[in-house]
């Protein structure tokens, strides 16, 4: 499933650090109220701290939101087994052009 812009908006308006975490094993869970009484291993991967840079908020384009969220979600995607990036399985080892490392 493609990311929505949703997050890059907020992360360009507020300055804010981004954490992204990878979430694995609630597939198993069949419905949210499995949540509270699971029946799977649930495993939470979480990496490193980023930020966006170089975009000022006045002047982005509907594009550079588009290519911020495909950034997130790259970064997202490499916290999970191939087989669970979905649209975001063949993640080059490209280095960003909109993101940077907190850390």
């Amino acid at each position: 499933k493609l990311g929505q812009i949703g997050v890059a908006q907020i992360a360009v308006k507020s300055n804010a650090v981004i954490i992204p975490i990878g979430i694995m094993g609630t597939e198993k869970l069949q419905n949210m109220l499995r949540v509270f009484k699971p029946n799977a291993d649930i495993n939470i991967q979480i990496g490193t701290p980023f930020l966006i840079k170089g975009v000022k908020e006045d002047k982005i384009s509907r594009q550079q939101l588009d290519e911020i969220t495909a950034e997130i979600m790259i970064r997202i995607a490499r916290l999970l087994p191939e087989k669970m990036r979905g649209h975001y399985e063949h993640v080059s080892e490209n280095p960003f052009s909109y993101t940077k490392n907190c850390v």
